[in-house]
């Protein structure tokens, strides 16, 4: 029953394929039906699953279209994946590190006046005295349209799906970063470094910086830790002297 499971899904992945290829359309329900052997609602959940992480999309009276993946929807996907496979956060940050230095290095150059001056917009908003969640939005948009300027639709998508993955740590790191003024212009500052040095076409520049940013995260990290850790020791010390 597996094998035919996995036979079902293999033969749909090819035709998702070549209609990415043609006109992005897939082919109609009865169609599909005919191809794969199978009945129309075992169709529809292997669509629905499709759907479900925004890979397809059904325009009722059109047909169904394959897109763009829904970032949100593959890392909530990643998500699971992690808790299944035991993959920690460090583990993520680590491959984002990597991907987002490449992508830094093939920006370089290559942005446009309207998001140069969105970036620097961005930088600006991280600086400010602003609530987390609208310091950590700014942060998030800055690195999407870095990955958007790489040029590399497979580094956009995967940076995306890991960003999305990361949101809630993430958060917490910008919850902290509000609250130390010192931390909030250290970050803004490294963003800053790696605007210029992609503005200024200096590849190995734009890598190093991105690099730095990433280290320089790591280092709020461990605050962030050992700040907890103080928080905790010293609520259980409470607790024993009341």
């Amino acid at each position: 029953m597996a094998e035919a499971h996995e036979e079902v899904l293999t033969r749909l992945r090819e035709i998702v394929i070549r209609s990415a290829a043609d006109r992005r359309q897939l082919p109609t329900e009865r169609e599909l039906c005919r191809q794969l052997g199978i009945s129309r609602t075992a169709l529809r959940e292997h669509l629905q699953a499709l759907e479900v992480v925004g890979l397809l999309r059904r325009d009722q009276g059109r047909g169904t279209f394959l897109q763009s993946p829904d970032g949100v929807a593959l890392g909530n996907l990643l998500d699971l994946a992690m808790v299944a496979d035991n993959v920690q956060p460090d583990d993520l940050m680590y491959v984002r590190r990597v991907l987002e230095r490449e992508a830094a290095a093939l920006a370089t150059g290559r942005l446009s006046p309207e998001i140069h001056a969105r970036m620097t917009g961005l930088c600006a908003q991280m600086r400010a005295p602003l609530p987390a969640p609208q310091i950590a939005a700014a942060d998030h948009e800055f690195h999407m349209l870095l990955l958007q300027c790489s040029g590399n639709a497979a580094l956009r998508l995967l940076g995306a799906t890991l960003s999305q993955s990361l949101h809630r740590s993430m958060l917490t790191m910008r919850e902290f970063i509000a609250s130390d003024r010192r931390a909030q212009l250290d970050m803004a500052r490294a963003h800053n470094r790696v605007l210029e040095a992609v503005v200024n076409g200096d590849s190995q520049r734009a890598w190093k910086e991105m690099d730095h940013h990433f280290t320089l995260n790591e280092r709020i990290a461990r605050r962030i830790a050992h700040r907890s850790k103080t928080t905790a020791h010293d609520a259980a010390s409470a607790r024993v002297t009341a």
